[in-house]
């Protein structure tokens, strides 16, 4: 186990930055996710720490020692590629293998290490298979277990589950977290799937172009949000665009085509300022008739404009002022009479918790 640390790491491949100016620690034995769109630079971070790429300024540091310019062999890392890279020619207990034989251990201990590695992820009745011969799933295990056969100090994921079905993604994931828990052993996850990330992490840094976003627990960065890309990168989201006009000491008043909103004193933007108010979809309340709960900041007029059943819930599509709002129903309130004859069209009030409004500066 390890911890690993950027200091003001800076890459560039030819003119265009791929991290720029990235600090933070990982701590020892923490499973620890690196997640953002598409080229927002997550493997190159991970690269950079499995010694496959170089930064152009800053230091890297395994605990105490600087790794910058140390080469991958000497790292004492085992990595995961999302393709798993395995060879095709080559047994499961060769593909296993085939790190060990590279450091040069002996035949002994490189039967005993796969051993170990294989009952660690339950394939070791399939050893002598081809890799050819086994589903994905079990070829993501046995890319897992060559990862583990060397000991490393660190695991290295990166998107080791994109290829895997939704089913078998979430039993892997499962597994997958109970066996770092088990080992202890210091990982790093790198994925684009906000749902992944959300499950498995102790803590996430979330990367736009490069640049940190957050770094924080699943929980901080679920319900705070540091700003709107986090907030609508993590999880469903809805923005509505418009504008402070008025501060009291008791409220700030928003405004947009057509809606208000009454929002909590403790957001300081003044008057005039171009905002963002951000919610989740589970945090919204769909009224038909009457006042909203004593829990709400504010009601708006909305139009119910379709509805998707996703088993538990309904997710019911609104348009506030000309924008588009999501919120998740309860099954059994949609059950209710005033949901029956078909909703959509319907004018109803929408009303907001106000515990879970987000305020973000417009620019």
């Amino acid at each position: 186990m390890a911890r690993v640390r950027f200091e003001n790491v800076n890459k560039f491949f030819g003119a265009t930055p791929a991290v720029r100016d990235l600090s933070f620690e990982i701590r020892e034995g923490e499973f620890f996710s690196i997640l953002g769109p598409s080229g927002c630079g997550k493997t190159t971070t991970l690269r950079m720490v499995a010694g496959f790429e170089q930064p152009d300024s800053g230091r890297i540091f395994f605990d105490a020692e600087e790794v910058t310019s140390l080469p991958p062999e000497q790292r004492n890392t085992g990595m995961v590629f999302q393709s798993y890279a395995l060879f095709p020619h080559l047994s499961v207990f060769e593909n296993v293998a085939f790190g060990l034989r590279a450091r040069q251990r002996p035949q002994p201990e490189i039967n005993e290490r796969v051993a170990a590695a294989l009952a660690l992820v339950d394939m070791h009745e399939l050893q002598k298979r081809l890799v050819t011969q086994l589903s994905g799933g079990q070829q993501q295990r046995v890319a897992l277990a060559r990862a583990l056969a060397v000991q490393p100090k660190i695991l290295l994921l990166d998107e080791p589950l994109s290829n895997l079905d939704a089913q078998l993604r979430r039993t892997t994931r499962s597994e997958l977290k109970n066996l770092q828990r088990r080992l202890g052993i210091t990982t790093i996850y790198v994925t684009h799937d906000q749902e992944e990330a959300l499950a498995l992490s102790d803590r996430m840094l979330v990367l736009q172009k490069g640049v940190m976003q957050q770094i924080g627990s699943p929980e901080e960065i679920y319900h705070r949000p540091a700003n709107i890309f986090v907030m609508s990168f993590i999880g469903a989201s809805n923005t509505l665009t418009g504008k402070i006009v008025n501060r009291t000491n008791g409220e700030t008043t928003v405004a947009g085509e057509n809606w208000q909103l009454s929002l909590p004193s403790q957001f300081s933007y003044p008057a005039g300022t171009a905002v963002y108010v951000a919610f989740r979809p589970e945090h919204g309340r769909i009224h038909f008739a009457g006042a909203p709960g004593p829990d709400s900041s504010g009601t708006v007029a909305a139009e119910i404009k379709a509805s998707e059943f996703g088993g538990s819930h309904w997710l019911v599509q609104c348009e506030v002022g000309g924008q588009t709002c999501f919120v998740r129903v309860p099954a059994e309130e949609v059950k209710e009479a005033a949901w029956q004859n078909g909703s959509t069209g319907r004018q109803v009030y929408l009303s907001i918790l106000s515990q879970h409004i987000h305020l973000f500066p417009g620019d």
